[in-house]
């Protein structure tokens, strides 16, 4: 696992090396950068890009860069051109436009220039949490030469909260300002919520693989679900959907960072952890079904008997109040355990329960399939602990990758906490 006093050299063996290695091969990867703002995105995406162009120096055909602020493109090596998001003939989209500098021949140099480039064209503002945070994704594409693949890396903004909002300025004075950033925040918040919303959906249609419902999953909702749909539907690349023993072409990992803090970093570094927890989750679908028969692994009959024989408080109104909401809980176990809370909320309140009613079945289920899992691993002797450096799991032949910042996610990941590193980004 990684923490603030780990060294770059274990993080980029674990999270970036196996990707350069793809790239070499005619793979195209990406290494996404997720987090709160202030919690060292920028400050370990940058080294990590360094060190990987380290390592292809010379072989690196071309770079591009731009950032994406809710809809808007502005190229970072072309004087802020304003880009848009069409798709292509094969229907993929892409950045139409974007300067793509060519460096076939720079023998050391120049790569780094660029990006250092477009790093001090990147939009920026003071935070509460962060005096040069990041206003915008920003995305750095490098080219191989000849068979080579592409690397993309994806630095988002950090998510925020009102209280990081009253960072930026005061709102009841600086007017324009003030109103830029209310817009930014919006963007940002939005943008990463559509990321959020299209990884549990991914993990919701490989749950349903085997059945005949049809899960759709909204890449279409924003700009930046748009451009990172190739790092997230890895099977977009030309390969059988249906074949799953042939390795995808794509390869990603996601790096949650997170800066625990005290109680005002909780709300963030839960956030994050989920988005990781729904990466790791969605990558090891197809592993877990196999292996898995806990109440994950139940029928939709079985779910709704298991709702009919709750009984609450043990009062009898309680008890006639499950078995009236059983009717409304025809879903798989594994279509319950990937629900949000709110959504479990909401079918129990327009079926005539409440919210605690809501809070038992949502509670009881996920620790009902906590405990399965926590058993199956005793019973097979195997702990899940990761050994630093060995994080990508279902993903060494291709898929989704996921490092993760943090604590919490009982080894399915590999764990780091980076707090030390915000006032450097």
């Amino acid at each position: 696992s990684f923490s603030a006093d780990s060294d770059l050299a274990s993080l980029y063996e674990a999270a970036v090396e196996p990707l350069v290695a793809k790239a070499k091969a005619g793979g195209d990867v990406t290494c996404i950068s997720y987090g709160q703002t202030g919690s060292g995105k920028t400050y370990s995406s940058t080294r990590l890009v360094a060190r990987a162009v380290g390592e292809i120096v010379g072989e690196v055909e071309s770079v591009s860069a731009f950032e994406l602020r809710g809809d808007k493109v502005e190229d970072l090596l072309n004087a802020r051109n304003k880009l848009k998001v069409l798709c292509d003939e094969g229907g993929r989209d892409v950045v139409v436009g974007l300067e793509v500098v060519d460096v076939v021949n720079d023998t050391g140099g120049k790569v780094e220039e660029l990006i250092e480039r477009a790093k001090r064209l990147r939009s920026t503002a003071a935070t509460r949490a962060n005096p040069q945070s990041s206003r915008s994704h920003c995305f750095t594409i490098l080219r191989l030469k000849g068979g080579g693949g592409q690397m993309t890396f994806v630095d988002l903004a950090g998510s925020e909260s009102k209280e990081d909002l009253l960072g930026h300025c005061d709102l009841a004075e600086d007017g324009a300002q003030a109103e830029e950033r209310i817009k930014e925040m919006k963007e940002i918040n939005s943008s990463l919520g559509d990321l959020k919303e299209c990884i549990r959906l991914n993990l919701a249609k490989a749950a349903s693989k085997n059945s005949k419902q049809h899960v759709h999953v909204p890449y279409r909702r924003s700009a930046l679900t748009r451009l990172l749909r190739p790092a997230l539907d890895p099977k977009l690349n030309g390969d059988s959907v249906d074949n799953d023993s042939i390795p995808s072409s794509h390869k990603t990992s996601f790096l949650a960072h997170c800066a625990p803090g005290g109680a005002e970093q909780l709300r963030g570094t839960v956030n994050t952890l989920g988005y990781a927890e729904f990466m790791v989750r969605a990558s090891r679908a197809d592993e877990e079904r196999k292996k898995f028969k806990g109440p994950e692994a139940w029928s939709s009959r079985q779910v709704q008997e298991w709702v009919r024989g709750l009984e609450g408080d043990g009062s009898k109104a309680d008890k006639t109040m499950y078995f009236e909401l059983s009717e409304v809980f025809k879903l798989t176990g594994k279509q319950l355990v990937i629900m949000w809370k709110g959504d479990v909320d909401k079918r129990v309140i327009a079926a005539g329960g409440k919210e605690v009613h809501a809070e038992h079945i949502y509670n009881t289920f996920r620790n009902m399939v906590a405990e399965a899992k926590r058993k199956s691993r005793v019973k097979a002797g195997v702990r899940r602990k990761l050994p630093s450096g060995k994080a990508f799991g279902g993903a060494q032949n291709g898929g989704i990758a996921k490092i993760a910042y943090g604590s919490g996610l009982s080894g399915d990941c590999v764990e780091n906490s980076d707090n030390n590193n915000t006032k450097k980004e």
